[in-house]
């Protein structure tokens, strides 16, 4: 599709999930502190301003690292969690990613006009 954007040289800044997750959602830096990060707005919160749908989906629950607090505040149309599959975990934390990937082929079918979709 010639609307994608495809960040073919993105780096996270860690190589841990609850510091890396909320600094390229929030575009900090992962050394700011924790309530500096969680004061910022979502960069979806800058598309939705923009006229987009947004959506977050993952295979994980929102239940370890602090992320339930952290997404609790998200100004998103849909968070899409473990929780919500209603399969199986295939490990402490997760669903299988299968979930994730059918869940974003059916939010991107449903668009009608503008999506942000993080995965």
């Amino acid at each position: 599709v010639d609307r994608w954007i495809d960040f073919e040289n993105a780096v996270t800044n860690s190589n841990a999930t609850d510091i890396s997750v909320p600094s390229l959602l929030t575009g900090s830096g992962a050394h700011e502190p924790i309530a500096k990060i969680e004061a910022l707005p979502f960069v979806s919160q800058y598309a939705a301003a923009r006229g987009y749908r947004t959506a977050f989906i993952t295979s994980s629950t929102m239940q370890w690292a602090g992320f339930d607090a952290f997404f609790g505040d998200a100004r998103m149309d849909d968070v899409i969690t473990a929780e919500n599959s209603r399969l199986p975990f295939v490990n402490d934390l997760a669903v299988d990613d299968h979930f994730v990937y059918r869940t974003a082929a059916e939010a991107i079918e449903k668009a009608d006009g503008k999506l942000f979709l993080t995965l």
